[in-house]
């Protein structure tokens, strides 16, 4: 655990290590995404037939370019996002980082139960990007 200090009830920051730090990072930008990811195909089903275009190799059109923009960003906001929930979390005690780090895990694992079938949990992707 990261060493804290405790003065009058306020945890002073310790700098974590660079492989503790970049874990965490890596945890939470990974829980973020698929849990993002998979609300955005959900609720945007013809996002996911443009991408799955253009890892395929169809043709090229300009609502391909908007989607692999709008992939590009998507990336860049879940980065920014988990970056300043980590920078947040190492100013926490240990106990609150931990159970902060649980809470951020439940919906990427209900995310990825719910890819292990997604004809029951997905119905509506499912739908949608059948060719």
């Amino acid at each position: 655990m990261t060493p804290v200090s405790v003065t009058a009830s306020r945890a002073r920051y310790i700098k974590p290590s660079s492989s503790r730090f970049f874990a965490t990072f890596g945890f939470v930008w990974l829980s973020i995404s698929v849990f993002s990811g998979t609300l955005l195909v959900m609720l945007a089903p013809g996002a996911s037939r443009g991408v799955l275009r253009l890892v395929s190799g169809g043709a090229s059109t300009p609502r391909d370019a908007l989607v692999l923009v709008a992939l590009i960003l998507f990336a860049i906001g879940t980065f920014m996002l988990s970056r300043a929930i980590v920078r947040s979390l190492f100013r926490r005690s240990p106990r609150a980082r931990l159970i902060a780090l649980c809470v951020l895990g439940v919906p990427a694992v209900l995310s990825l139960a719910a890819w292990s079938n997604p004809g029951r949990y997905l119905p509506v992707v499912v739908a949608k990007v059948k060719p």
